[in-house]
């Protein structure tokens, strides 16, 4: 047995789109590369018509979440597993016409390739990453939550009676890849059995006790701590898994999902513990998996290149010979190549098009397509409850009160779409979410903000004296990417515009930035009040960041924030917190969901979150199967690539 080494875990923080107005101008465009010849794949048969992606809705509002009464039924819901079957979903649209085989798709990102942990899941800086990997279920690429949870390397599962027994069947004859000019060293090409999902579960769930696992680290998944084993009750290379649950959760199938909690080769793992167990962070993550692609070129300053697996075991996928992300770093330039069909894609996450750039699109370009696609996300201000004064709640609500919601989202607006949405916690339009007219009841959000703002001048007075002249001076610290910059900017405008307050920006390089904020030396700083989970499901959010013992608690909240005032406190928070998570009922789940969003939004004024994040990706008419469902940017969007050709 290969040795296990511990290291420390590193908090990662997630990048974001980049949204500010800004008009596409001529400049240096990406060289594109010579498609091969394209042949015809399988004649389509006739299906029901789809919504084309370039009109999609804002946001796609998700079902109501199973009962824990109905979710220990046993369930099967088979994927599709070949082109043939691909052309008659629910989700192929026939105005595709019938897909074609070949060619090289030109994706323009903003950000280079720099992590290569498929367990870190990031639409900018390893989305070359995610999409040679499987899981065990999936949503669909094309129908997204809507068309529920489907399979992928496990054919079938059930859920035993009592709910504490997920039992999967895994698909035979699946191999790990053994093909790619990157391959070199370690074990390839081995048969996908029962002991790599226990080697991947055990990577995900206890990453500390793995060298590599020190990026999955930083985002330890308290959501699924309830598995508590995963067993081969027909042997290590067996072809049947039993999932052990300390207790019932609605959630968990839906959970396994999402794109991090990817399928492994148990004796790659090992052999990168042994051979290399300091590399954290190498392209060696590539050469393990069994997804749809596999890897030909990475490089941090010109971008990745990745080819089909020719082995897939979805027969006839991928359609597309090559996918070639090619760093383009000005956006402007971007978007020129982009308009004049030099690249074929402008996305994805951070890498997305501005709000100009969407308006231009729209009123130069009606021919292109642009995807507007709800994030599973949302930015604000962040403050640092271990200085002085932000420790003060009265100060921090003061402040929260000042801001107007309303100003913000009209800032934000791209050409004919909303640029963003209000929010609370919750991703807006689902389940479990306030509606955004309730928010807007809210102290802090309502309008008009005379009201709010005679209050927080009040609380403000209240602490620090009736001169305003006296009032504290407040630093706002921002990475220079221009939607972080703006959020401090707004801020500022705001806070000195109904309070008087002055207020200082400091934009730093990431790194600098990292180093401040991480210290707890900053004042306040714009960001993620939660980063991006990977699925939609309250646990992702509270469990992973607003629980005071969870590891993604941030190091500047603060230690106790006992009650004060009409906030309960955060000890009580966490019962609450627990609580949720163990509730089957999803109408009794929802009242204790919303109580936990309002006190965290409105009483405990930890941050203030500003702007759920809308992407806008942009495809070129010759390009199909181009599908990017709301919420789905770190699930069902890592699988539409190999679904996608190019009619050209």
């Amino acid at each position: 047995m290969y040795s296990k080494l511990r290291v420390t875990p590193i908090f990662g923080i997630l990048a974001a789109l980049v949204a500010v107005v800004a008009l596409a101008c001529a400049g240096d465009a990406a060289t594109p590369t010579s498609p091969p010849a394209a042949t015809t794949a399988p004649t389509a048969t006739a299906a029901p018509t789809a919504t084309t992606a370039g009109d999609a809705p804002a946001a796609t509002a998700v079902a109501v979440p199973t009962a824990t009464t109905a979710e220990v039924t046993a369930t099967t819901t088979d994927d599709i597993t070949s082109a043939e079957e691909l052309l008659r979903s629910p989700g192929y649209n026939p105005e595709w016409g019938t897909p074609k085989y070949g060619g090289t798709l030109k994706v323009g990102q903003a950000w280079a390739q720099s992590w290569y942990n498929p367990n870190h899941s990031s639409t900018y800086d390893s989305l070359a990453t995610l999409f040679q990997y499987d899981k065990l279920v999936r949503l669909d690429s094309w129908e997204g939550d809507a068309g529920g949870i489907k399979t992928d390397l496990a054919k079938s599962w059930k859920i035993s009676d009592d709910g504490l027994t997920i039992t999967f069947e895994l698909r035979e004859g699946v191999k790990f890849r053994s093909t790619g000019t990157m391959v070199k060293g370690g074990p390839y090409g081995g048969d996908f059995t029962c002991e790599d999902v226990q080697a991947s579960m055990d990577f995900y769930l206890h990453p500390d006790t793995w060298t590599e696992g020190y990026r999955v680290a930083s985002f330890k998944n308290q959501p699924l701590q309830h598995i508590n084993a995963v067993n081969c009750p027909d042997g290590a290379d067996g072809f049947t898994v039993e999932f052990k649950l300390d207790f019932v959760k609605g959630g968990t199938m839906n959970l396994l999902t999402g794109s991090m909690i990817v399928m492994h080769d148990k004796e790659y793992l090992e052999w990168r513990e042994e051979v290399h167990p300091l590399e954290v962070n190498t392209n060696l993550f590539l050469l393990n998996g069994t997804g749809a692609w596999v890897p030909d070129s990475f490089d941090p300053d010109i971008g990745a290149k990745i080819l089909k697996n020719e082995n897939y075991w979805r027969e006839g996928l991928p359609f597309l010979d090559v996918w070639d992300m090619i760093v383009v770093l000005d956006f402007a330039t971007r978007f020129t190549s982009w308009a004049s069909g030099q690249l074929h894609y402008f996305g994805q996450g951070s890498s997305s098009m501005q709000p100009g750039q969407v308006a231009q699109a729209q009123r130069d370009f009606p021919e292109l397509k642009v995807h507007r696609v709800m994030a599973t996300g949302g930015m604000g201000i962040q403050y640092n409850l271990k200085k002085p004064p932000f420790e003060n709640l009265n100060f921090r609500k003061a402040l929260n009160l000042a801001l107007d919601h309303q100003a913000f989202k009209d800032l934000k607006k791209s050409g004919t779409f909303e640029g963003t949405e209000i929010y609370a916690l919750q991703a807006p339009t689902t389940y479990f979410a306030h509606t955004t007219e309730e928010i807007m009841t809210w102290p802090g959000y309502r309008l008009p903000k005379d009201a709010d703002i005679a209050e927080a001048k009040s609380l403000m007075a209240g602490e620090f004296g009736a001169d305003s002249s006296a009032w504290p001076e407040i630093s706002c610290v921002s990475r220079t990417s221009t939607n972080y910059m703006n959020l401090c900017l707004f801020v500022g405008d705001q806070w000195g515009k109904n309070l008087g307050l002055k207020v200082n920006m400091q934009f730093l390089e990431p790194a600098a930035t990292s180093t401040i904020t991480r210290g707890c030396q900053h004042d306040v700083t714009s960001g993620w009040p939660h980063l991006p989970v990977p699925v939609v499901d309250p646990d992702n959010i509270f469990l992973q960041f607003y629980h005071s013992e969870s590891n993604g608690w941030a190091a500047c909240s603060g230690e106790g924030n006992a009650a004060q005032g009409d906030f309960i406190g955060q000890a009580a928070l966490n019962k609450l917190i627990a609580k949720q998570e163990r509730i089957g009922d999803p109408a009794e789940r929802k009242l204790v969901v919303q109580q936990i969003d309002r006190e965290l939004t409105v009483e405990a004024n930890y941050s203030a979150s500003l702007e759920w994040i809308i992407y806008f990706y942009g495809t070129r008419p010759e390009v199909k199967g181009d599908v990017f469902t709301s919420l789905g940017a770190y699930s069902n969007h890592v699988n539409v690539w190999s679904r996608m050709w190019l009619d050209e």
